[in-house]
């Protein structure tokens, strides 16, 4: 079962603005689905009331995703403001301080490198064959960072080919 659109804006607004509230609501989310999914667990607590340390538990699990996500965000934007800055000098050296043209053909080349590190980085992205406790093993953190390393350098290249077009005028 789905979320309206609604929803979605205001889950993702507790989250952003009000992580405990997230974090509480997640909670009793996370505890109403195991009781769905998990046989033993109804049998064991029919009236679907977990004693309060279980709720802890839950609890903490799902605020230290929130923390992660949360982070995971914070860095991909401070990834992206990166890339998008050092694109925009890159393109103010390569036009005002070293002079080289700024055809077409280059600013296609740039962005075709652009669009394959991205679609590379898509396509490349293993998810749950190799998940394991918690993202710890070894591919699992060069699967995250090649990803990130790729999408970020044809940001790069988008951001770079945006920059350099809007040179090209002046």
């Amino acid at each position: 079962m789905g979320f309206s659109l609604f929803k979605r804006l205001k889950l993702t607004s507790y989250f952003l603005f009000s992580p405990s509230k997230f974090i509480d609501i997640a909670t009793v989310d996370s505890i109403q689905k195991s009781f769905e999914r998990n046989r033993q667990l109804r049998e064991r607590y029919p009236d679907r009331n977990l004693p309060e340390e279980r709720k802890l538990e839950y609890r903490k699990a799902m605020g230290e995703s929130t923390i992660t996500l949360r982070g995971s965000i914070f860095h991909a934007c401070l990834c992206v403001l990166a890339a998008l800055t050092i694109a925009v000098i890159t393109a103010l050296i390569t036009k005002r301080y070293l002079g080289i043209p700024i055809d077409s053909n280059t600013l296609l080349i740039i962005r075709l490198i652009g669009l394959f590190s991205i679609v590379w980085a898509i396509f490349s992205k293993v998810g749950w064959e190799i998940q394991t406790i918690k993202g710890e093993s070894l591919p699992e953190i060069i699967n995250q960072f090649w990803f990130r390393l790729l999408y970020t350098i044809g940001a790069f290249f988008l951001f770079l080919a945006f920059s350099m077009h809007s040179l090209c005028d002046k």
